[in-house]
């Protein structure tokens, strides 16, 4: 093989490379686009007292998920995954929940289905916008909720930032606080 041959191999092969897109990556860019998203919905002079905290790979994480926000007018709890990531722990982690969300706790359902989200992101297909899957953590495995699409996270990113600059009434935010402590 001559050096023009190895040349041109050398560019194929860093064209078909792909390129990982790691998951703290993603939710930090969702973070990064929420801050705008909140600052957008308020104008110069407010104030939004807020709470952001990443719990990724920490113990809190285990418990809770990736990412817990809390303003004034929404509480969310979300995990973010890789597709086709291992996720034979979160599904332990999603079966237990549900179990423990039946019968006498059934009445934390409705909350759940608002707070706690899961987003799945596919980086595969670099020449594509990101393609990633929004539900509520409840419908994680859901087989009718498991396509993909493009603008789900901005969706999320969007509707969090106009929740998060309205009031949450007294009840869904005392909900909330039992939902995470729960």
């Amino acid at each position: 093989m001559d050096q023009q041959d190895e040349s041109e191999v050398r560019d194929r092969n860093k064209q078909n490379r792909v390129k990982k897109i790691y998951e703290n990556v993603v939710i930090g860019n969702f973070l990064y686009g929420l801050g705008f998203a909140v600052r957008s919905c308020l104008d110069a002079n407010t104030l939004l007292p807020s709470v952001v905290n990443l719990l990724q790979q920490t113990p809190a994480d285990r418990e809770l998920a990736d990412v817990l926000l809390s303003f004034p007018g929404v509480v969310r709890l979300i995990e973010f995954k890789m597709k086709g990531a291992k996720l034979s722990k979160e599904r332990i982690r999603h079966r237990l929940l549900m179990a423990a969300l039946s019968g006498e706790n059934r009445a934390l359902v409705e909350t759940s289905r608002s707070l706690h989200w899961y987003v799945e992101v596919d980086t595969s297909d670099t020449k594509t916008p990101l393609i990633s899957r929004v539900v509520p953590y409840l419908d994680a495995f859901d087989t009718e909720c498991l396509r993909l699409t493009a603008g789900s996270l901005e969706r999320l990113v969007e509707q969090t930032a106009l929740e998060a600059t309205r009031e949450l009434d007294p009840v869904s935010r005392q909900h909330s606080e039992i939902y995470l402590r729960f």
